[in-house]
């Protein structure tokens, strides 16, 4: 066997420098990313000081309460305090804290149907003897929207979403259902809801609904008896039913469905059951709106 000489014996080490060379720039990469990562702590303080921020100019204040994982996304727990009350709310966030969803979040159904499609998830929601309703209740669609009369994006789906719905209330396609989900940061929204409430005594509900996302910033007590008196309301009779808060407890029933079929936040509506969460602009959801009609009438 020919033995080794020193300048070949020199030679052969050179990979095994190489080698320590690349793990200890690795390690090193390894250690930045650690220290570069998001905690969990950063999450809740990131979700805290956001929130926070947009209930501030109502005198609101956000608590992180606890942090949780799904699917890579943070989910933070918050109690939010608006002029003394308290509300729960899960807040979403992405792993580096870069992007803050409020609203809705599923779990994907992967589960396929007997026809090799996937089943799309429907939430069960059962109607009540009185709702808010317009159109045919045997329409091939029926449309529930949880709603919050001060909330902004529910006026922005009002602007636009429930626009092209209304369209197909009218060609009898249809069945729209409105329903309450006052958050409690939202000083006007259970007062608002009794108000609509009260009109709908006298078969004006839709009415007074319009004028209050006409005209949502000025409401309030006195807005509300103004407009009823506007849409010709008997105002004694109206106003008997808003200060005795008549309706409370059928709002509070809308509150409480609308939390266990998981609406957190508002809008939220459902096509035959199909959540449609958020404010979107009716484009983004009318295709399953017609993809509905023309199931029910195949």
């Amino acid at each position: 066997m020919e033995a080794q000489t020193p300048e070949s014996s020199h030679v052969a080490k050179k990979p095994k420098k190489r080698r320590l060379t690349l793990i200890i720039i690795l390690l090193a990469y390894t250690v930045a990313a650690l220290m570069l990562t998001t905690t969990s702590g950063d999450i809740m303080q990131i979700a805290e000081n956001h929130v926070s921020s947009l209930v501030g100019d109502q005198g609101g204040i956000a608590r992180a309460n606890s942090v949780s994982q799904i699917s890579g996304i943070s989910i933070v727990n918050l109690d939010i305090n608006v002029n003394g009350q308290t509300q729960n709310q899960d807040v979403y966030l992405t792993d580096d804290g870069n992007i803050m969803i409020i609203g809705n979040l599923f779990e994907t159904d992967k589960s396929l149907g007997s026809n090799g499609t996937y089943e799309v998830s429907r939430a069960d929601i059962p109607l009540g003897d009185r709702e808010l309703t317009l159109g045919n209740p045997d329409a091939p669609v029926t449309f529930i929207e949880f709603s919050d009369i001060e909330c902004p994006y529910c006026a922005r789906f009002y602007h636009d979403g429930i626009v092209g719905v209304k369209k197909l209330v009218d060609e009898g396609k249809v069945y729209f259902v409105y329903k309450h989900f006052p958050l409690n940061f939202h000083p006007e929204a259970i007062p608002g809801a009794n108000a609509i409430e009260c009109a709908a005594d006298q078969g004006k509900w839709i009415e007074m609904h319009d004028l209050i996302f006409e005209n949502q910033d000025s409401l309030g007590a006195s807005s509300y008896k103004a407009w009823a008196n506007q849409l010709g309301l008997k105002t004694v009779e109206f106003n008997d039913c808003f200060e005795t808060s008549k309706y409370q407890d059928k709002i509070d029933a809308d509150y409480e469905l609308g939390r266990q079929i998981g609406v957190s936040g508002t809008p939220a509506s459902f096509v035959n059951g199909i959540m449609i969460s958020g404010a979107q602009p009716f484009t983004n959801f009318e295709a399953t709106i017609r993809a509905e009609i023309e199931a029910e009438n195949a």
